[in-house]
């Protein structure tokens, strides 16, 4: 949709306002960053103001382009995100740069979701999913969620996020980092993350399917309060049953097999679904991801150990070498953290890590490893075994033979494959 001039207007104080449609409406007038930039140019050519427009050829130039997909708004003109409709809302396909670096500069980047249509995504930036989720909202006449959909080449939304805000939060938000997820009843879980979002346009692949291990409504999920966490962080299990313990992170009950281990898997999706506070390992269930990375230390902590858990993250660094992690499991033998990543970046070699009173220096080379995450946090089901993420497991009589167990070593078990017979006739 090309720019509605009636929906837009520039204030006399340099604010680029929306004044048209809401979301909901079919006539919601949404414009491409370069729509943008030419209808300010235009603007800035007209021989004397006119209408609610206060720019013309006597005024400074408000706007600048590099590329089509990157528009600097220059002289002090900005995007009016404060009035009752946020003008960022409405403009797509690209980054909108604001202000001056190292005092008000603020920076929108461009999102474009490709997935199947009928998504809904949730936004995750600085450990909290952001609450308004305008591009999930239905045009009127619409059927799918999903704002300025491009169906013929797979997009399913595109929209602009804000990244830098330097009078708000000194500079880059979380240094840019995103993370998109979709956890929605009877769909696939998935999800993407952007450590740094840059200008233009980013692209964020998701899947959004039905599920076809996720036939039990949630309402009747939250109901299987049986299913427990018997153990929260460093525990050992003996999966293959060969008389030597694995280690993971966690060590689940499905009450001795009275619920399937399909019913397990849908309640851990019930556990971290869209909209869900209750915490895991102190996280927010619709934050929990899972081990994403290990920290090898070069020594304890001290005066005293880390803690698994809790209300106490582990932190490290400053500005942009910053960051925190939810510890899941301790390794205190060999000196070792698996976490979550929750804000920044991971650490740096030798860099000294603190939680509370603790702290300990990272290892001097090799000190992280990356670890994937499964969507959901358990891993996925195959309707009657379950393929497990890394470092979860169930207690061992609540395991099969066809269950693929994941240890933090890294090493995939199953249990024995166990027979009973009888010989006779000897």
């Amino acid at each position: 949709m090309s720019l509605t001039t009636t929906d837009w207007e520039v204030q006399l104080d340099k604010s680029i306002r929306y004044v048209g449609p809401a979301h909901s409406s079919a006539s919601a007038n949404y414009v491409t960053v370069l729509e943008l930039h030419r209808f300010l140019q235009d603007l800035a050519d007209n021989a004397s103001v006119s209408g609610d427009d206060y720019l013309d050829i006597t005024t400074v130039n408000p706007s600048d382009k590099k590329y089509d997909t990157i528009i600097t708004l220059t002289n002090g003109y900005t995007l009016d995100d404060a009035y009752a409709t946020p003008a960022s809302e409405f403009i797509y396909g690209g980054s909108i740069i604001s202000g001056t670096v190292g005092a008000d500069q603020i920076i929108y980047d461009g999102i474009s979701v490709v997935a199947n249509r009928g998504v809904i995504v949730n936004v995750i930036q600085d450990n909290a999913v952001l609450a308004n989720k305008f591009w999930n909202s239905i045009p009127d006449g619409e059927s799918f969620p999903g704002l300025n959909a491009d169906p013929a080449t797979g997009v399913a939304m595109r929209f602009m996020v804000k990244v830098h805000d330097y009078a708000a939060d000194g500079g880059d938000i979380d240094n840019r980092a995103l993370i998109f997820t979709t956890r929605e009843e009877g769909k696939t879980y998935s999800e993407f993350r952007i450590p740094a979002t840059g200008r233009g346009v980013n692209v964020v692949p998701l899947t959004f399917a039905t599920d076809l291990n996720n036939t039990t409504a949630f309402a009747t999920c939250s109901a299987w309060t049986g299913i427990t966490n018997l153990a929260a962080g460093w525990c050992q299990v003996d999966v293959d049953q060969n008389s030597t313990n694995e280690n993971y992170y966690c060590k689940w009950d499905r009450v001795n097999a009275t619920y399937s281990i399909n019913q397990f898997y849908e309640r851990m999706k019930w556990l971290t679904r869209n909209g869900e506070t209750t915490t895991l390992y102190g996280i927010a269930g619709e934050l929990f991801r899972g081990i994403t990375h290990s920290f090898t230390l070069g020594a304890a902590p001290t005066p005293g150990a880390f803690v698994e858990g809790g209300a106490t993250p582990l932190s490290w660094g400053a500005g942009a070498t910053s960051g925190t992690a939810q510890i899941f499991a301790n390794d205190t033998t060999a000196d070792v953290v698996y976490v979550q990543l929750l804000t920044g970046v991971v650490p740096a070699d030798s860099a000294t890590v603190t939680q509370g009173a603790n702290s300990a220096s990272m290892a001097s080379s090799t000190s992280v490893a990356e670890k994937a995450v499964s969507t959901p946090f358990c891993g996925p089901s195959t309707g009657t075994s379950l393929v497990s993420a890394y470092g979860f497991t169930l207690q061992y009589i609540d395991l099969s033979v066809s269950d693929k167990i994941t240890s933090l070593d890294g090493n995939t078990l199953s249990p024995p494959n166990s027979v009973n017979f009888t010989v006779s006739g000897i």
